[in-house]
């Protein structure tokens, strides 16, 4: 039966822990540091977005490696 894919995250291990580190860096700063913090958040959007991909797979393999979608 065919099933659209879970999608993946787009966050490889590098990332996560790079994120972590800089969180973990950041945890003791000082109020009046964080009042000097901009976050900036950066999105990637679809006009036309391509609904028709499928995968075929058996029920019990929803979340085995090889039924992802990758978005890259």
């Amino acid at each position: 039966m065919a099933r659209i894919p879970y999608r993946k995250s787009k966050l490889t291990q590098v990332m996560i822990e790079k994120r972590l580190e800089w969180a973990r860096k950041c945890k003791n700063f000082p109020v009046e540091n964080w009042k000097r913090v901009c976050f900036l958040d950066e999105s990637v959007f679809e006009i036309i977005t391509d609904k028709s991909k499928s995968v075929r797979r058996r029920p019990g393999e929803e979340y085995h490696p090889d039924m992802y979608c990758s978005d890259g």
